[in-house]
This record gives C-alpha cells, sequence and structure tokens, in this order.
C-alpha cells in the first residue's frame, strides 16, 4: 500500500522501476497492454481514463525528449492504476479510484510542466539592425512580390488599334 503526500513518495515506492532494464520492460509492456489492462479495470471514471490514455501517449512518443525520471514516474503511475495493491481498493464505489486519480493527476501536471520537448525551443533574437554612418538605423527590405496572372505579364497585355 502506497501512503501518497508527494511523488518523493511515488520514487521511494515498489512501483518505481529502480534499474534500466526493470525501466525498459516495464514500459514496453505498458504499452503493448494497455487497452487490455484498461479494459480489466471495474468502471473507473472518464477523468482517470483520460490521465491513463494521457500518460500512455508520453511514454508512446518518439518525438519528445523524455527526462528519464519523468518517464518511470509515469511508468510507477499507471503500475499503481493496473496493481492491486491500492490504498483505496477500486471496487469501493464512488471513492475506489480518488487515489489513483491522485497520483495520475499529479503525474500528468508534472509532465504538462516539463520543458524538456524537442520543438521547444528559447525565442530566436530579432535581427540585429544595422546603423548607417549617420546613426540612422537600416533594416533589410522585403523584396517585392509580383502578381501572378495575366495583368503582370507585359507581353500578355496586346494594343488595339
Amino acid at each position: 500500500m502506497l501512503k501518497f503526500t508527494g511523488l518523493d513518495d511515488l520514487r521511494d515506492s515498489d512501483f518505481y522501476p529502480k534499474t534500466l532494464a526493470d525501466h525498459g520492460s516495464a514500459k514496453a509492456d505498458l504499452v503493448v497492454r494497455f487497452d487490455e489492462k484498461l479494459r480489466a479495470l471495474s468502471r473507473p471514471p472518464q477523468a482517470v481514463i483520460e490521465s491513463a490514455v494521457a500518460l500512455r501517449a508520453f511514454l508512446q512518443d518518439r518525438n519528445r525528449r523524455k527526462d528519464r525520471d519523468l518517464e518511470a514516474l509515469a511508468i510507477a503511475a499507471l503500475r499503481y492504476l493496473f496493481g492491486a495493491d491500492d490504498a483505496i481498493p477500486d471496487t469501493v464505489d464512488f471513492v475506489g479510484y480518488v487515489d489513483d486519480s491522485i497520483i495520475l493527476d499529479a503525474v500528468v501536471t508534472a509532465v504538462a510542466k516539463s520543458p524538456r520537448r524537442r520543438g521547444v525551443t528559447k525565442p530566436r533574437p530579432k535581427p540585429a539592425a544595422t546603423r548607417s554612418k549617420s546613426g540612422a538605423v537600416a533594416r533589410k527590405k522585403k523584396p517585392a512580390v509580383r502578381k501572378a496572372g495575366p495583368a503582370a505579364r507585359p507581353s500578355a497585355r496586346k494594343k488595339r488599334k
């Protein structure tokens, strides 16, 4: 049973993968058998399903550079959801998924706040303006764009007499 007061408790639990081999095998098992394990749950609330699906998408995303600790936390949260060792058994009506929901929401929030995403970069600095000898600021102008079509081509226009 897990007494959850924060993500550090989840890191100290048996659900958290301790070794690299455990990390890889647990991730592969969760991704491959996710739908089967989700169907085996007894009437989970929609919020729990959405959080679990979001964590699975995080684990499957190959375009995102992931922090190994966040990935391990996602694995631990899904193991807790699918495991039988709950603080509140999932079969208890109305409150059975409260503990699961708290843990899933904490991990989803940590993943969402993570700055380690591929494609997210620091904003580029604006191009430096060049100063002329007089001190005036000169910026590069974009080239004029010609309109396409018959009106833009002088050869298309025929003078009528």
